[in-house]
């Protein structure tokens, strides 16, 4: 069950103060990862969570670790995505995004397992 690039939009827990600047990396990162490129876009998400650390941006990173995983097999994406999606549920309580990271933990918590 992929989820595909309609589900990265801008978080809604936007703030007055937010930066230009976090929200171009956050369009750079989901045109990179729109074309299949989730390393830019993983590049792309974690500097604008540094700008600019909304919740909605963890979901997007840990979900860029889950493909570039189905592409290259490479367990440290695993552990990276399962850090971040649980950092998402710790940070968003209801709503959000919750049922989609709660099924893609569970998925990988599994793969890990595996690894």
């Amino acid at each position: 069950a992929g989820l595909g690039a309609s589900l990265l939009t801008w978080p809604s827990e936007a703030r007055a103060d937010t930066t230009s600047d976090a929200k171009a990396l956050f369009e750079a990162g989901q045109k990179a990862y729109s074309v299949g490129d989730f390393k830019g876009a993983i590049q792309a998400f974690e500097q604008g969570y540094k700008l600019d650390p909304r919740p909605g941006l963890l979901f997007s990173i840990a979900q860029a670790h889950r493909r570039q995983f189905a592409i290259d097999k490479r367990a440290g994406h695993v552990a990276v995505a399962v850090k971040y999606f649980r950092d998402y549920l710790a940070k968003v309580e209801q709503g959000g995004r919750r049922a989609e990271a709660a099924a893609a933990l569970g998925e990988l918590e599994s793969v890990a397992l595996q690894l």
